[in-house]
């Protein structure tokens, strides 16, 4: 699973590749943010107090950044799904640093002229219903993602781990089911090593900046505030 079997091809057809991490995600720098009272803070040495650089125009600047600081006058953007979201930004705000696009799963999604709720975008379109439960501001994936157990548990879930009579812990309609993610036997796309990697990964600073970063991408996209230039 991942980049990491793309990489190789590309890099044998001589392109030069960057994979970062976004922001919230692997080793990336942390939020730390209030809710509900209680503080959640991330263990990475330069925390950032703002949820503004989750969005899509804040990420996508980093990217342009990053790209001019290795020296690139131009470059190929490629995403998979909510990466795909990424590259069609990216291309918007910069359109004459991106000669090609490579997206797969999600199609163009265009600037909202209103905003839409996540709740409302789950009730005109169910398979989206999970990202209520990804984003939820009481944190019920952080919740259940305390340790390391908690973590395997749910990426087992989201990697098609089944029960001895075929039922799946996750739904696009409503999210994981805790309850039956325990009782999974583990997923056939990753192997042990690469399910403890992603585990070690996702366990080092939680799952708190992956859903923060889905609930601010969610509702950025659906809102009237993107800009862009127009051709």
């Amino acid at each position: 699973m991942g980049w990491r079997y793309q990489i190789p091809f590309f890099l044998q057809h001589g392109f030069r590749v960057v994979c970062p991490d976004c922001i919230g995600y692997g080793r990336s720098v942390g939020i730390s943010l209030l809710n509900h009272g209680k503080k959640y803070s991330f263990t990475q040495d330069s925390p950032t107090e703002s949820l503004s650089p989750y969005s899509l125009k804040s990420q996508c600047q980093d990217f342009r950044d990053l790209a001019e600081k290795l020296g690139c006058r131009s470059i190929i953007a490629g995403g998979h799904d909510w990466g795909a979201m990424f590259a069609y930004r990216f291309a918007l705000y910069f359109p004459e640093f991106v000669t090609h696009l490579i997206t797969f799963v999600v199609p163009y999604i265009p600037p909202s002229p209103e905003y839409v709720s996540p709740i409302d975008l789950a009730n005109s379109t169910p398979s989206f219903g999970y990202q209520t439960q990804l984003g939820s501001e009481e944190g019920i994936i952080e919740a259940n993602t305390q340790d390391k157990d908690g973590v395997y548990r749910f990426l087992n879930t989201l990697y098609g781990g089944s029960t001895s009579d075929g039922k799946y812990a996750f739904s696009a309609m409503a999210g994981v089911d805790f309850a039956l993610a325990s009782q999974l036997s583990r997923t056939r796309l990753l192997d042990a090593e690469e399910m403890e990697y992603y585990v070690n990964e996702y366990a080092r600073n939680g799952l708190r900046g992956p859903c923060e970063f889905l609930s601010v991408v969610v509702r950025r996209l659906y809102t009237a505030t993107t800009t862009a230039h127009t051709t």
